[in-house]
């Protein structure tokens, strides 16, 4: 069968508690995160082997779903996930079918992982998500959607909340190797479900943002946690800082060893062994690399208005679900990208022939530029 036919057909049931298990120790192995790695349980964990449960998860790192899913040894969970994430490995696509993963498909708006959701729930099974939708950019967090806090409400079952420290020091989402350094991860008790019927939407939703903040620079400005890379903690930044705050130029960030530096003015800052930005110049604006990429967000925000349009040749990529690999993505056409605010177009061609694609602004997911800044994609 397809792949494509497999997921379209796919029928999710609660995973076996055999099944959880063998995944459970699979990821932590395969994943190699048992160094300086700390679980750390604010509960007792053996109430809640036939309590159902919906596990919360922040998003910090790249790896955080296999490691959250590891270190749920209560409950076994079916896990809500990306069909892009299951869909580059012929092992992981298996095991995501085998273990009743929920698949979500950003930017398409679908029902069908609500209502399997709701029917894990209703046949006594549990959830993980993580509903931020996406890996935090900065090591900060991404907006939640209000809507989930309703699901939340109508589901009635307890609510446990996984909260990562260091997550995204360990493995940051600009760069392409892992660090060396410590990592915990926090599940406490959220909402019992005997009180979600007496709290609104508004009160669930309040809690939940106000319990689900992080900031792993400014938590590591007090815990003091060393990190160490072969290449340096500085490479790949440029794949998320791309504006020099000396001389205002844009993409001439580049990372080298533990320095970034920019290749125009040769403004020069150095990321020390916890993460802290170092400069020469006590006049350079930033503490860590959070702030920098959040500036950096404003001003596109002052910068973008209705009358805003940006126009650039781009090449068109699309992307084979059925090889199950990384390299799924190949060239399909090239032509004019414009983005204003109504949405994405792209004119050109496609297999050799006359091709026009519109995506609305209200269902682009991300955007953004490989470090050579010559292909766009739309997620």
């Amino acid at each position: 069968m397809l792949v494509k036919d497999r997921i379209k057909y796919h029928q999710v049931k609660p995973v076996s508690r055999f099944f959880h298990r063998f995944l459970m120790f699979l990821f932590y192995f395969t994943t190699r995160i048992g160094k300086k790695i700390k679980y750390v349980y604010h509960f007792d964990k053996k109430r809640y082997r036939h309590r159902q449960v919906m596990i919360v998860s922040d998003h910090a790192s790249k790896m955080l779903c296999k490691i959250v899913y590891a270190g749920c040894s209560f409950a076994p969970v079916n896990v809500v996930v990306s069909t892009l994430r299951i869909t580059t490995r012929r092992s992981i696509f298996n095991s995501a079918m085998r273990s009743g993963a929920i698949l979500v498909n950003q930017g398409n708006l679908s029902i069908r992982p609500m209502y399997e959701m709701s029917k894990v729930i209703a046949e006594g099974g549990n959830i993980l998500i993580m509903p931020e939708g996406r890996f935090s950019y900065s090591g900060s967090n991404l907006p939640v959607k209000k809507a989930f806090a309703g699901f939340i409400k109508k589901s009635r079952v307890d609510v446990v909340i996984c909260k990562s420290f260091g997550s995204y020091l360990k493995d940051p989402y600009f760069a392409n190797t892992k660090r060396e350094g410590p990592h915990e991860y926090h599940y406490s008790i959220l909402f019992k479900a005997e009180e979600l019927a007496q709290l609104t939407e508004e009160e669930i939703y309040a809690k939940l943002m106000s319990s689900f903040r992080y900031n792993d620079f400014m938590y590591n400005k007090t815990a003091r946690n060393k990190y160490f890379s072969k290449t340096g903690l500085a490479e790949g930044i440029e794949n998320i800082l791309y504006s020099c705050p000396n001389c205002g130029s844009e993409f001439t960030i580049k990372g080298e060893k533990n320095d970034i530096v920019c290749k125009k003015c040769g403004t020069r800052v150095s990321l020390n062994e916890y993460y802290d930005l170092l400069s020469k110049d006590e006049r350079f604006p930033y503490k860590n690399i959070d702030e920098w990429y959040q500036h950096q967000c404003n001003d596109v925000n002052n910068f973008v208005d209705e009358k805003t349009t940006i126009s650039y040749m781009a090449k068109l990529e699309e992307y084979d679900i059925e090889k199950l690999s990384f390299d799924a993505y190949f060239i399909t056409g090239e032509g004019k990208v414009t983005i204003d605010y109504s949405g994405i177009k792209y004119v050109g061609t496609r297999n050799n022939q006359p091709f026009t694609l519109f995506v609305p602004i209200d269902k682009v997911v991300t955007f953004y530029a490989d470090k050579e800044n010559n292909k766009q994609y739309v997620g």
